[in-house]
């Protein structure tokens, strides 16, 4: 398995963290803040100064078995196979890292508006940084966003150093009560260190997107949003994943009777890879995903989630294969506190709230015959598998989300192939397996200015085959001060 460090940017958040940049890259993004500053007239009593400082530590770990996944079809001479069965396990030790964030906030949200902040991380093997600038202008009922955010990372037990950035331009406007209208454009970028496996990491990727919701309230709570966008990736390391996509979104939502919920999603993709020598086919995604809620208002809330994909290539690749998944959730919503109790019953409001879930999962996909010749050939399983989730918000001073899943999964031709290229999670799960999944994220301020955050990720396959198991785990927690 091969990923980039997942966690939290900020409380409740899960972000993927780029890799260290050059010297030159580290001079600029300062630059850029810099630049802002002097640029925007704002005036001086509206500026605010803040930060932390503290230590974190952080670690993470992956083991598993490459099994020759990788071939001249899919990656031509570029030593990434010979690379993966050199480093069957993956760990960045756990590290004591010292943090220093810096947050500036200038102007009024109502009118034009700056908020920047930088944090850096350092300790012996590992070097992070993060910076995250954004300003806006509002006039009536136009507003203009720009946000940019800049990663960098390096050191010794760092496998992939380099940089990543992200630059968004975001342009609101509401034309009539209820009705809004968005327009996206940006980039994002990635420059490695290095070469083999963080070549995949060299890219560059264009987007547009346009969205209109209109709300029906208060006469009916119904609400509807349309949207389509436009990508462009061009990768220049290993120069098999530069692609060009477009998509379409249809999302509905409201209450069908007194006190229950629907929503729905509809959801239409293509994709056309630029290199058809690659191994890589152009494909069309199709999905549609619902969830429905019984007592919206009561403190305990059974839910359905049904979501049903169609995965089609344009031609037969000898890796990737068609297929059909349907998979959801039954549940069921527990809820003591603000929104659950007297609150739920028309009673004051009791704190912060406390939500509790119960819930049986499933995925059941089936592959086409017709690619019979593919790696992925056999790839028809159904996995099952329980739920208990436990989420506190709404406090000043603490809140947490845990979930903790467990289940099998088995193949209904005694083993199959799984391949997802985009993600980079690559692996050859060709026997049935028991897993574990379980993450955490939570904030607590015992006193006044002293935050602690913390974020565990922990996921496990054991396989009837032992060659096949995979252990994925990751863990940060900091302490910092606020000033």
């Amino acid at each position: 398995m091969l990923a980039w460090r997942i966690g939290p940017a900020r409380p409740g958040i899960a972000s993927v963290r780029g890799p260290r940049g050059s010297a030159r890259e580290r001079q600029i993004a300062p630059a850029i803040l810099l630049s802002v500053l002097l640029i925007i007239p704002f005036k001086v009593h509206a500026l605010t100064i803040g930060g932390r400082s503290g230590l974190e530590v952080d670690g993470s770990g992956e083991s598993y078995q490459s099994g020759g996944l990788f071939d001249d079809r899919l990656f031509p001479s570029d030593g990434i196979e010979e690379a993966l069965e050199d480093q069957p396990v993956r760990t960045r030790d756990v590290t004591l890292l010292g943090l220093l964030e810096l947050e500036l906030e200038q102007g009024s949200r109502e009118r034009a508006w700056l908020r920047a902040s930088d944090a850096a991380r350092w300790g012996a093997t590992r070097r992070r940084n993060t910076l995250e600038v954004e300003m806006g202008l509002k006039a009536g009922d136009n507003r203009l966003r720009l946000e940019h955010e800049w990663e960098a990372q390096g050191g010794e037990d760092e496998p992939a150093s380099g940089s990543q950035a992200l630059l968004t331009a975001i342009y609101d406007r509401e034309f009539l009560p209820g009705l809004r209208a968005q327009v996206r454009a940006g980039a994002d970028w990635s420059r490695p260190e290095g070469d083999t496996l963080v070549s995949l990491f060299d890219y560059r990727i264009l987007r547009a997107q346009a969205e209109l919701q209109k709300s029906f309230e208060p006469r009916s709570d119904l609400r509807l949003r349309g949207q389509a966008s436009f990508r462009r990736k061009e990768s220049f390391g290993s120069g098999s994943g530069s692609y060009s996509s477009r998509s379409a979104e249809i999302e509905a939502g409201g209450i069908p009777r007194p006190g229950d919920r629907l929503e729905l999603l509809l959801r239409l993709e293509g994709r056309d890879y630029i290199d058809r020598e690659s191994g890589i086919p152009s494909s069309i995604e199709r999905a549609v995903q619902a969830r429905y809620e019984l007592r919206e208002r009561a403190s305990a809330r059974p839910y359905l989630e049904q979501r049903i994909e169609w995965q089609d290539y344009d031609r037969s690749s000898g890796i990737f294969q068609d297929s059909r998944s349907w998979g959801g959730e039954i549940g069921i919503d527990l809820l003591a506190g603000r929104f659950g109790g007297r609150a739920a019953r028309g009673g004051r409001d009791s704190g912060p709230e406390w939500r509790t879930r119960l819930a049986v999962s499933f995925d059941l996909q089936t592959p086409d015959d017709d690619s019979s010749d593919s790696l992925s050939a056999g790839a028809d399983y159904g996995e099952y598998g329980g739920i208990l989730g436990i989420v506190r918000e709404g406090g000043e001073r603490f809140w947490l989300d845990l979930s903790i899943g467990a289940g099998r999964r088995d193949y209904a031709r005694g083993g199959g192939t799984t391949l997802a290229f985009e993600g980079l999670n690559f692996s050859l799960a060709t026997t049935d397996y028991d897993y574990v999944r379980a993450s955490l994220i939570a904030q607590w301020t015992p006193i006044a200015r002293i935050e602690q955050e913390i974020f565990v990720q922990w996921d496990e396959e054991v396989h009837d085959a032992k060659e096949d198991d995979f252990r994925l785990w990751i863990v940060s927690y900091s302490i910092a001060r606020r000033f």
